[in-house]
């Protein structure tokens, strides 16, 4: 296609690596300015493989959305001589090819419009390099003036966090009842994990959950919202989840010594960092939920208080006795995200763990967690299947009572037919406690929640060496 028989606007435009469009009246293609850059660009060599229309130029150009802006300038622009249209994304030209970024101008002419491209990839991404090191920059300082313990204890439950709103947001919501609903609770999970970054003083994450936030108010403002309109607020999780992700990654890279510095260093010299047992507990057991959650597919939040009050002679048998509560706190009583959901419940399950001392020394630990409960008649047929109870005597025994037969030697409800099985751990866990001269017992609600409550004595029974079964690999 021939250009314009405007030789300087030739030059110009080819000196500044400019590409510029001739439109007729009615939109039309009438000519064009430097098609071999603009062939470079397509990613063709011939100039006579560029398209004759401009229908067929701007699909190759842009987007569907690109495409929808430049054509809605070429409207606008009858009562302005020249319209800035910004930058704009463009189509991949091929395969592996980077994306163009293209600044786009409309100019009247004296008969035409002329459509001007920059192509301003390199600077954007230059642009781009230059925020995420700056964003990195305020991470890491973030991180180093964050205190050590509330960060970690952050980072351990934040990946939950995110997760719970993953799954909020795909929710199915076809009412404007639910849509309204579904933004809610992305609101109340964003908005919660924003104060607990702000808390640590983690900027970074504070900014993104507030994006966020901004976001899910101005639509649930709306009169009406269609779930299409839900689509933007992904990539503003995402942006949640990058900046945990960086911080994550600072705080491991701060406690790893330089590989040529620990080889020099002799093993007996190497500083030996310790940590009171009180300190870690919540993070290693937050980090036990994520982990073991990720594998079976459930979300829960640790929230644990008193744990410096724990005696020294009590520490090994709590830690064993909290492993097989919580890896049954997931088994068995946080649902997945999708049916916390369908329960009006929030995505992510809540574990709560409490220590404390009674006047007599007597250490009492209790561990709620917010899930399914038991099925209290499905305890009622595992007891009888078991030998526990005979049939007439079940239908005597109130709930209170069948739900103490967990801790029963025999008790199990494998054969069941509804095929989810739980075997003696209860009856090994009621054994342990015994043997340390202490109590056990448990309390729940059908779909609301399940507490179990250990005591301890002050003085340490005699232990014979029992062990609860491994609840971790």
């Amino acid at each position: 296609m021939s250009p314009s028989p405007d030789n300087s606007l030739d030059i110009l435009l080819t000196q500044a690596q400019v590409v510029g469009i001739e439109l007729d009246a009615g939109g039309a293609l009438l000519g064009m300015h430097n098609p071999s850059l603009l062939a470079a660009w397509l990613g063709e060599e011939p100039v006579a493989t560029l398209p004759a229309n401009r229908e067929a130029l701007f699909e190759q150009l842009f987007g569907p959305r690109s495409i929808r802006v430049v054509l809605d300038g070429l409207e606008r622009l009858g009562v302005s001589a020249r319209l800035e249209l910004g930058i704009l994304p463009g189509r991949l030209a091929r395969a592996g090819a980077p994306e163009r970024q293209f600044r786009v101008t409309l100019q009247k002419l004296a008969s035409a419009t002329l459509l001007v491209l920059q192509d301003e990839s390199k600077l954007q991404l230059l642009l781009q390099e230059l925020q995420d090191t700056r964003a990195r920059c305020e991470t890491a300082l973030a991180v180093l003036r964050a205190p050590p313990d509330g960060l970690r204890l952050f980072l351990g439950s934040a990946s939950a966090s995110v997760h719970a709103i993953r799954a909020t947001l795909r929710m199915p919501a076809r009412t404007q009842e639910a849509l309204r609903d579904k933004l809610g609770r992305l609101h109340t999970e964003a908005a919660g994990l924003a104060n607990e970054a702000a808390a640590i003083g983690l900027t970074p994450v504070v900014e993104s959950c507030q994006s966020l936030v901004e976001l899910i108010a101005a639509l649930h403002a709306r009169d009406n919202v269609s779930g299409d309109e839900l689509l933007p607020l992904a990539p503003r999780v995402d942006l949640i989840a990058s900046a945990i992700g960086n911080s994550a990654r600072i705080e491991e890279q701060r406690h790893e010594a330089p590989p040529a510095a620990a080889e020099q260093q002799p093993q007996q010299q190497r500083p030996r960092r310790s940590s009171a047992w009180h300190d870690v507990s919540e993070r290693r057991w937050s980090e036990f939920l994520r982990r073991h959650g990720e594998q079976i597919g459930v979300l829960a939040r640790l929230g644990m208080t008193g744990a410096q009050q724990v005696p020294p002679q009590h520490r090994r048998h709590v830690d064993e006795i909290l492993q097989h509560m919580l890896k049954n706190a997931l088994d068995h009583g946080i649902e997945t995200p999708e049916d916390r959901l369908a329960a009006g419940k929030s995505a992510a399950g809540r574990i709560s763990v409490g220590f404390s001392l009674g006047e007599n020394g007597t250490l009492k630990m209790t561990v709620h967690d917010d899930g399914r409960g038991f099925d209290i008649s499905r305890i009622g047929k595992a007891a009888v299947q078991s030998g526990l109870l005979s049939e007439e005597s079940l239908a005597r025994r109130d709930a209170g009572d069948l739900v103490g037969l967990i801790f029963k030697p025999t008790f199990t409800t494998e054969g069941l037919e509804d095929g989810a099985r739980q075997g003696r751990g209860m009856a090994y866990l009621r054994r342990k406690v015994t043997r340390l001269g202490g109590q056990i017992s448990v309390a729940t609600k059908p779909a609301r929640y399940t507490l179990f409550t250990v005591e301890l004595p002050e003085s340490e029974a005699a232990d014979d060496g029992l062990s609860l079964p491994q609840a971790m690999p």
